[in-house]
Parts: C-alpha cells; structure tokens; sequence
C-alpha cells in the first residue's frame, strides 16, 4: 500500500490507518477504502464534556458525532494545530480507543499501536476513523484534501527524501514531473520502492530484525516519508497545512 498511513498493530493482525483503514493477517496488507471523510459526513462538534460511550453500546458503529471534544482521559496538547500521524495526533487517538474501551499501547517506532486479539477489527476501525476525524474537526489535527497546492508540498517533500535515499545507497525510483504528480496524486510516486524490500517496514513487538531490516528501519529513521517527520525537513509547518485552501 503506498497511501501515506499509520501502521497499527492488532496483535498478530497488521493494520493501517490514516486515511484509510486496512487489516490482514500478517503478510501481506490488504487495504480496505474506509475513509474518515464517511464518519465526517454526519459528525458535529459537540461541547459535551461527558464520558466517552462505550464500545458495546455502539456495537461499533461509533462516529466522530458520537464522541465528546476531549476524551475524559486526555492529558495532551489542546492547542493546535499538530501533523496528522505525529506524536500529539496518536496521543490523542490512543487516549480515545482506551476510553471506547480498547486495550491499546503505543508501537515502540511511534506509527500506530498494539491491541489485544480480543479486540473486534469492525468496531476499532469505526474506533479509529471516528477518534481520528474527531481530532481534525476540534482543530488538533490538520489533514489536508489532496489539492494541488498540498500535491505541489509533498512533491517538493519527495524530492528531498529520493535525494536523502540515493544519499544512503537506496536506488529511488525517477521522480515524475510536477504536471504527472498532480495529475496522479500521492499514488503516483513511492520513493520507498527502491528499497530491496519495496517498501516502508516495521518490526512486531518482540520479534528480531535481520541485518538488512535494521539497515532499512536507520535509513527510513534519516528518510522518512511520513508527512509529520518529513514535511519539517523542507520546512513545513502544521499551520502552512491548515492554511491550504480545501480541494
């Protein structure tokens, strides 16, 4: 999958989240269309203060209209706004899932999190698209509509990690003109291709790397491509996010 997404991890089930949501047994990711934009559709901004329902009782069709402002639980940041992925945005999500009711911790690399088995893959993917777009309408987050001055960003971003890549030996793929990018979106150029793995990977709690793995998670770590690490590497802020106008 090449959409730009937090890895979660369910156990022994791999998911991801973000803008879509996707879940399969360990190898390989099948991405499944679950856009946050579905949950939004119907979601207010409520100034309620009370607990956070629970899954059961929603039988996990939760929505970010189901969910107040803060969960009872939060002790982050309420000023924004902060990167869609970054540290204050899982903070924020994780803090939600536990008040839904799910046994969630944060992944050691900072992309997602682990939960236990027992947990309903349908009722934490409503979890996470409702806890995630809650985080965008109250203003936390910013997560930008793929319009061509967002493409034009993140065409200047890939230009520096595939010159950060080749930097590390890693052979990136050819960049395609500006005019190619917007026209095919985020989808049409994955500078991570180039590594013998094809792609962005991680590690399972408890589970070893090879050599070659640990190569690839040190070069990923100098050359992310993650919007929230590598969009402060050509110097973009949140704000000049939240200021782009909307597609």
């Amino acid at each position: 999958m090449h959409r730009l997404a937090i890895p979660v991890r369910l156990g022994l089930i791999a998911c991801t989240a973000t803008m879509l949501v996707g879940c399969s047994s360990a190898q390989p990711t099948t991405t499944l269309p679950l856009s946050p934009a579905l949950a939004s559709s119907t979601s207010t901004v409520p100034t309620s203060t009370s607990p956070t329902p629970s899954t059961a009782s929603l039988d996990g069709a939760v929505t970010a209209g189901d969910l107040p402002n803060w969960p009872a639980t939060y002790t982050g940041p309420r000023v924004g706004p902060f990167f869609d992925g970054g540290p204050e945005d899982t903070e924020y999500l994780l803090t939600c899932l536990t008040d839904l009711g799910f046994p969630v911790r944060p992944a050691s690399d900072g992309h997602g999190f682990y939960t236990s088995g027992d947990a309903s893959p349908s009722a934490l993917r409503a979890g996470v698209v409702a806890c995630g777009q809650k985080a965008v309408d109250i203003g936390l987050v910013v997560r930008p509509g793929e319009s061509n001055q967002y493409l034009t960003i993140m065409f200047q971003a890939y230009a520096w990690l595939t010159q950060c890549l080749l930097d590390h030996g890693i052979p990136a793929p050819d960049p395609p003109s500006l005019d190619t990018f917007l026209e095919g979106g985020l989808e049409s150029w994955y500078p991570y291709s180039g590594f013998p793995s094809g792609g962005e990977v991680s590690v399972h709690e408890g589970a070893s790397a090879s050599p070659d793995v640990q190569r690839q998670l040190q070069i990923q770590a100098d050359c992310p491509i993650h919007p929230a690490e590598l969009l402060p590497k050509v110097g973009i802020t949140p704000s000049d996010l939240a200021n782009l106008p909307t597609p």
